[in-house]
């Protein structure tokens, strides 16, 4: 062995580094766990992971807010999918054909069932006999309405009113009874008058009882001051599961139908062709008696004639010019025998209702009415 090859083993272990008890690992292996050595140059040491990006948190926010959009209409539509559980509902207009009428129905669910109605005449042209109808009611009429699911089968319904009037009802229908054999009868008129009094209170109370706890129809004025329609509008006593399963409804009632509306448009007519008729006489009547009175004292004939025969008995007197006069009976009681001495000289005063005064100078004078 060299010199060199005889190194201090001291040397040596200094040289290498001190060694680990435990596992002979030297501080340079302790320092450097990954094996690079000091003289090679030291790591950089790792940095941190780079931030998201600003657009990736905008993408996740959109997404988010995309899904919540479309969670939001899927509930919405749900209703219209599955049953109307909330928000109005119009069930659209129902047509009856033997009274002519259209019904247009509204719903909505606000912790009960509301409801609201329009009945009105399909056909204008029948707008006159529709509102008579509603004024002079015949009857207690009521419509009944009803809900219906997707296979016709009844979910649900009730009645409303229309407000009836015994008072007016016979209008147009009634007139008065005639009197037997041509002769009214007082105590038959008064007996009949007051049963139909007690009659008449009895349908009020009745109405008053049918209208207890239901819903009325109110008039709706149209332009011309007319009844263009009646409405209605409470609430139902249908469940809410019910009602979200309606999908249509049906009306029935007793209204009065086409013909008798037509009937009692009639009977208007010449009930107010009658009452023109009355005022015109009226009218005319009143007309007469305020022309002016005839001044019955001026005379507007007058002369001097003769009389040529007298019948007493008869009260009739000639004169020579062909003139009648008929004597009334107390003055002829009081004639004298100067009025036959013929020819007896007259002279005459009539006014212009051919009342005549005739005297005489000796005879005194006679009241007659000139006949020709």
């Amino acid at each position: 062995m060299t010199d060199a090859d005889q190194q201090d083993p001291s040397r040596e272990t200094a040289e290498s580094g001190p060694q680990h008890p435990e596992d002979g690992m030297t501080d340079e292996d302790l320092q450097y766990p990954f094996g690079t050595k000091a003289g090679a140059g030291r790591q950089q040491p790792p940095q941190d992971p780079p931030k998201p990006a600003r657009n990736t948190i905008f993408n996740y926010a959109a997404i988010i807010l995309g899904l919540g959009i479309l969670v939001g209409v899927a509930i919405a539509a749900m209703p219209w999918l599955f049953g109307n559980s909330s928000g109005r509902n119009d069930l659209g207009t129902v047509v009856s054909s033997p009274d002519g009428l259209n019904g247009h129905l509204y719903t909505e669910w606000d912790g009960q069932l509301e409801y609201r109605l329009k009945i009105e005449p399909g056909d204008q042209s029948q707008l006159a006999g529709f509102a008579l109808a509603i004024s002079h009611v015949p009857r207690p009429v009521s419509f009944n309405i009803q809900l219906m699911d997707s296979e016709d089968h009844v979910l649900c319904g009730m009645n409303i009113l229309l407000k009836y009037d015994p008072a007016i009802t016979s209008d147009l229908s009634t007139s008065a009874p005639e009197p037997r054999n041509g002769q009214p009868n007082a105590d038959n008129s008064s007996h009949t008058q007051t049963a139909h009094e007690t009659n008449a209170a009895q349908l009020q109370a009745d109405e008053l009882e049918r209208e207890r706890g239901n819903d009325l129809f109110q008039n709706v004025i149209g332009q011309n001051g007319q009844i263009a329609a009646i409405s209605s509008k409470g609430t139902m006593p249908c469940s809410k599961r019910a009602w979200s399963r309606a999908v249509s409804w049906i009306f029935t009632s007793n209204f009065p139908s086409l013909d008798e509306q037509n009937a009692l448009h009639d009977a208007k007519a010449e009930s107010l062709a009658s009452a023109a008729n009355l005022s015109a006489r009226i009218a005319a009547r009143k007309r007469g008696m305020l022309k002016p009175a005839q001044n019955l004292a001026s005379y507007s004939i007058e002369g001097d004639d003769a009389i040529v025969e007298y019948d007493v008995t008869r009260g009739i007197v000639e004169t020579i010019s062909g003139k009648t006069f008929l004597i009334y009976k107390k003055s002829g009681e009081d004639v004298g025998s100067k009025w036959q001495d013929y020819p007896v000289s007259i002279h005459y005063r009539c006014d212009r209702t051919s009342m005549c005064t005739l005297t005489n100078a000796g005879a005194g004078a006679l009241r007659a009415r000139m006949s020709r």
